[in-house]
């Protein structure tokens, strides 16, 4: 019996195998051959992800993002006017005061 080669298989797998190779691997099935169904069920595994992620790596991003959000959320606090204006705060706030004094200081 000819076995279909590994790369075969894995075209089978992935779907990138021609019609032909893919009806030589389902006839080659058919026939009941447990070296190579086993070699399938072997590619068709997703390989493990070394290491495994940790979950707790997620958190500080999350974290800092949610704080991000809620701070865009709420309307800025008056604050008093120092003279320097930053460019997105001069931006935000409306009047041409606000564009002068960060243009010109």
């Amino acid at each position: 019996m000819d076995h279909p080669s590994k790369e075969v298989l894995l075209g089978f797998v992935l779907g990138a195998a021609s019609r032909q190779e893919n009806r030589m691997v389902v006839r080659h099935l058919l026939a009941r051959c447990p070296a190579c169904a086993a070699t399938l069920r072997k590619l068709r595994q997703e390989p493990p992800l070394s290491p495994p992620p940790d979950p707790g790596a997620y958190d500080p991003a999350i974290d800092r993002l949610a704080t991000l959000l809620e701070r865009l959320a709420r309307p800025p606090a008056p604050e008093e006017d120092d003279g320097e204006g930053d460019l997105l705060q001069s931006t935000v706030t409306s009047g041409s005061a606000a564009r002068r004094r960060w243009l010109f200081g």
